[in-house]
Parts: structure tokens; sequence; C-alpha cells
């Protein structure tokens, strides 16, 4: 059966199986992650879904028009209400200055992107506020946007039914970093609806596969190393130059840990530069037009030894790269199933460095997706009935999400990952007990997710 046509019929029967048992059964949790690590050897994908069927928000209880979120390339849709995540190529493809089709739901900074880089007509975009949910009477239901944790003015997006006796609530995550305080604003959020819980994820599960490979360290302990970097650089040489590698948009929290470590104001490479650093909010951190500065933002792609030592000039260059494709095994944080006292010792290694002359350049495993721990302790939080990967094709859709369902959570994992105020927040709203999956056999702990 087509994949497309499974989807919209789990979502007829509203199969309760589906949240203790996944996709389909697998003969056990050791098999399924050896089959996938057998034939995984990256991440899902690094690219939106292409699948057609995972982009569509439709049959909410009263909703009177479909939408589409980030489905600009949908053939043949018939479709006038759309959803932009966020402004990466891969969510904004197929949208173009031309587009007349309807109109466009996104957040402010995404909607100034759109107007700059894409120029599409402001009348078709409609940017709404952070937190505040609005009532789309053209649409049929109410809609309010979180912020993803990802790149400036990226959002997570709840549908919810406005029918006063058919309560739905869908969560679509776009492309986000599951952190413990976008956790715990969620699960804030769900509390106050009228459907108290989630029927429809839609998940971005870029590290989902392999199982239990893409550990990856949290945001704020990888901007630790790159300013513990910044500062050894300085004391070897006070005129170190620093060269901090960027999407589009994206990684301009890299941009500002290394503005913070050196003091020093940032020099866009070009005036498109500048202009989406300035859109994005970061405009206070840049030096004046004109000025050079020791820290200069540019592309991504630039960031090689060979490279920097061929652009810029000085006794000693300094590029990051920062990206989670760069992950090591010594950079994998233990995982969320260890000993807190375990979990809570271990630090960032220094970051893998390659130099060619006076240029040095560090990868750094910083990234913006969730990473596979998140993306297991989302799911938990959320308690989705049915879950739907936006990210890769076909079976590996499937299957990352069958990895996500097949890891359970112990209570130190709880504990470790909501600090003690963060989960007396959040005490009310996550779920009063989890069955709790072990590997040696033994009998599955219940246990209490409100101490």
């Amino acid at each position: 059966m087509h994949e497309g046509s499974r989807l919209r019929g789990l979502q007829k029967k509203q199969d309760t199986r589906i949240l203790a048992n996944g996709w389909h059964h697998c003969s056990s949790r050791s098999s399924f992650r050896s089959r996938c690590l057998q034939t995984h050897i990256g991440p899902t994908c690094e690219m939106a879904s292409s699948d057609s069927e995972c982009k569509w928000v439709r049959g909410i209880p009263g909703q009177t028009h479909d939408i589409l979120v980030d489905g600009f390339t949908v053939k043949g849709a018939a479709c006038s209400h759309y959803v932009l995540t966020h402004f990466h190529s891969d969510h904004t493809a197929g949208l173009y200055k031309s587009f007349a089709k309807g109109v466009i739901y996104c957040s402010e900074i995404t909607r100034d992107l759109v107007m700059s880089e894409i120029g599409v007509d402001g009348k078709r975009l409609v940017a709404l506020q952070l937190g505040e949910g609005r009532v789309l009477e053209e649409v049929g239901i109410k809609m309010t946007f979180v912020d993803a944790n990802h790149c400036p003015g990226a959002v997570v997006v709840l549908f919810e039914s406005i029918e006063p006796h058919v309560p739905y609530l869908g969560v679509h995550t776009g492309d986000f970093r599951a952190a413990s305080h976008l956790v715990s604003r969620m699960t804030t959020l769900i509390a106050t609806t009228r459907a108290k819980k989630v029927h429809t994820l839609w998940l971005d599960t870029t590290y989902a596969l392999p199982p239990e490979k893409w550990r990856l360290p949290s945001m704020s302990d990888t901007l630790q190393a790159v300013k513990k970097v910044c500062r050894r650089e300085l004391e070897n040489d006070k005129n170190t130059l620093f060269v901090v590698g960027m999407y589009t948009v994206g990684k301009e929290r890299i941009l500002q840990a290394v503005v913070e470590a050196t003091g020093v104001k940032a020099t866009p490479c070009n005036s498109k530069r500048r202009n989406l650093l300035t859109l994005c909010g970061y405009g206070s951190s840049l030096a004046p037009k004109g000025a050079t500065t020791q820290v200069v933002a540019a592309p991504l792609n630039d960031i090689t030894p060979a490279g920097l030592g061929d652009v810029y000039k000085g006794s000693n260059i300094v590029g990051f790269r920062c990206t989670g494709w760069g992950l090591r095994k010594e950079d994998t944080p233990p995982p969320l199933t260890a000993h807190k006292k375990t979990r809570d010792a271990w630090k960032v290694p220094t970051p893998a460095s390659a130099r060619a002359g006076n240029a040095v350049v560090y990868t750094v495993p910083y990234s913006e997706h969730s990473s596979y721990d998140e993306l297991c302790m989302f799911t938990a939080a959320v308690k989705p009935s049915l879950i739907i990967s936006t990210v890769g094709n076909g079976q590996a859709r499937h299957e990352a999400v069958e990895a996500v369902r097949h890891t359970r959570l112990t209570q130190q994992s709880i504990h470790h990952f909501f600090p003690a105020s963060k989960r007396q927040k959040s005490a009310s709203v996550l779920p009063v007990t989890e069955v709790i999956d072990v590997d040696d056999g033994s009998e599955p702990e219940v246990i209490d997710l409100t101490c």
C-alpha cells in the first residue's frame, strides 16, 4: 500500500495501538537497531522530504481549506493556504517572486527574508506573532507559532480544531532543536488547548537514524567550546583572525559566541550577508559598514584550511565549521539512559582541527536539528497518537519513525533532561506514567514522571 494511503487510513481509524507500537511490530528493539545500523551510515537525510503526503494538513474537524506546509513544489495542488516554517532552501523550494496562489503564513523574520531575498509580494505573506494563537476563520482552524530553536524565524506550528465539540491538536515541528526549554514550552501550550493531547505529530527526524548514533552535544555546550577555542587562540596570538562559516540563514549563534568571546563585532563578508544578519536580528553584533575586524562572517563552504589561507591574510587564521555532520565518537555525550553523574561529568572535548600553513579550521559538532535523544524525549513528552516524518523519502521516513518509537526512557533520563524547576512546571502536563522498556529482558517498569 502506498505510504500516503496508509497514513490516511491510520488517521481515519485513529488506532490507539500506534501510540504503543509505532508503525508496526518489530521482533525486538535490538534486531531493529541492528537492521538500521546495517542499512544506514548517516542521518535520515539532511533535506526536507519531497513526499507530498507529509506536507498536507487536512481533515481537522471543521477545517474548510487544506493547508500545505513547506509544500511549494507540490504539483497541481489546489491550495490557497500555505505555511512556511523557516527560510531554508529545501523548505522554500518552488517559491518564486511570482507566487500568487493564495497566502503564506510565517513568522515576521521569515516574512522579511522572503520579501527581501525572493521578492514575494508582501500582501501574500501573513506574519503571526510567536505564542499568540490566531483563529483563521477562512480556514476553519486555530494556528499558533512557537520558536523552533532552529534558525532565525523558524517555527513549530500547532493546528487546533475550533469545532466546539470535537477537540483536535496537531503539531508540525518544521525543523527544530528540541532542547529542554522548548519541550517544556510545548507541553505547557498543549495543556492549555481543548484537546490536551496531540493527535498528529509531523516530526523533523534528521538525526533519527541509525538509532542512538546521532547523540549530539547540546547547543549551549558547543557554544561554550567555541568560546574556549577563541580565548585560547587569542592567548597565543592577539591578532588572530576568526572566520565563522554560516548558512544563508543559520549558525548565527556561533557568530554571536565568537563576538562575545573576542569582544569584537563581526564583519560580514559582503553586503548580502550584512542584510541577512540584520534581518535575522543580529545587526547589533556587526561592525559599521566599511570597517574591518578580527571576526568575519562567511559562507560555510568557504571554511577550509587552504581556502582561508588563500582569501585571508594574517599570522593566525582560525575558521569555524560548525555542523552536526562533523560529530566524532569522542564528541558524543552519554545517552540519556546513562547515570546522571556520568552525564554531568561529561564535557565537550576540544573540536577537531585541520591546519594548512597559518590557517586552522575547527569542526564543531553543533547542529540546529534535534539529536536522537532529544527526538525521543520530545516524543515521550507530547505523546502523539500518530507520527509522520517530514525528512527523507519512502522507507527512510518509515524507519525514522520506528527508531524514535522503539526507544523508551528511564526516570533518571527525565530528571537529567528537565532541571528540577522545569520539572515542577511541566509536572501537570507531562504524562503521569510512562512504561520504560529495558534491554535485559526484565519486566517493564512503570514510573512517575511528575516526581
